[in-house]
């Protein structure tokens, strides 16, 4: 059914734009496939179970994006983790530009720059990656 393809489409995908884009009530459908373990309901994401969090591009030559509050903070912490790791080192005002025109923004405001922000200090507070003077890096300097 038509709730079932858009989580295996979507995933992971916040209950509430779920809720948005199917229009009934996906109550009975999200508890069945949470007990048949199938899913699991994260801090309002319902995510694929055992199924890697990957971040999710959009096409630039499209005029879509997701609202921040729409993108599972998952998926930002592992395309944090992705670039540190890959580049080694890169400031923290390009990381963060770097993950909003992917996700789709073509211009930053206060909101998404401090979602940005903040998991990227959830990270450097888990010892994922390292700051120093503005500067990420994926070992300690």
């Amino acid at each position: 059914d038509i709730v079932k393809e858009l989580i295996n489409k979507c995933s992971p995908i916040s209950l509430k734009e779920l809720n948005n884009i199917v229009k009934f009530n996906t109550k009975d459908i999200i508890k069945k496939e949470i007990k048949d373990a199938k899913i699991v309901l994260v801090d309002g994401f319902i995510c694929k179970n055992n199924y890697p969090i990957v971040f999710k591009r959009v096409n630039r030559l499209e005029s879509f994006y997701r609202p921040i509050k729409n993108v599972y903070k998952k998926e930002i912490y592992h395309a944090i983790y992705k670039l540190v790791n890959h580049l080694n080192s890169i400031e923290v005002e390009k990381i963060i530009k770097m993950i909003l025109l992917s996700l789709g923004y073509k211009k930053m405001n206060n909101d998404n720059y401090n979602y940005i922000l903040n998991c990227i200090e959830f990270l450097i507070k888990e010892k994922v990656i390292f700051e120093s003077e503005g500067v990420l890096y994926k070992d300690v300097v």
